[in-house]
């Protein structure tokens, strides 16, 4: 299921996306979300990162290396974060020099194991 939809992200700029948004059965006490990011329209070489908008340093990071006039797809294993106001987002960072179109495809997920 789709649910980041052809989403454009300008150069060297953060947009948040909750990935747990819109999926049909998914539990907000999900623990991780398995899907596959696209990032399309490329004009320049650069790199898109994504990790957790805790406001901390991004530990767990994946990072897709864009290559001007290429689709790049990459599967991911996204943590969701459980914060005050509910799931913390996931933040996708453009770090190249040209505007690129980002979509996420949910393919799975795993529930939140508590103790």
């Amino acid at each position: 299921m789709r649910n980041v939809d052809h989403q454009p992200l300008a150069a060297h700029s953060t947009a948040t996306f909750d990935l747990t948004a819109g999926i049909g059965n998914v539990s907000q006490f999900t623990g991780a979300i398995t899907g596959t990011v696209t990032v399309q329209g490329t004009t320049g070489a650069g790199d898109l990162v994504v990790f957790a908008s805790t406001g901390e340093a991004a530990s767990d990071t994946y990072q897709t290396h864009l290559v001007s006039g290429q689709s790049v797809a990459t599967g991911i294993v996204a943590e969701v974060l459980q914060g005050l106001n509910g799931v913390v987002p996931e933040s996708f960072y453009n770090n190249s020099s040209t505007t690129v179109t980002v979509s996420f495809d949910v393919s799975g997920y795993f529930a939140a194991t508590f103790y």
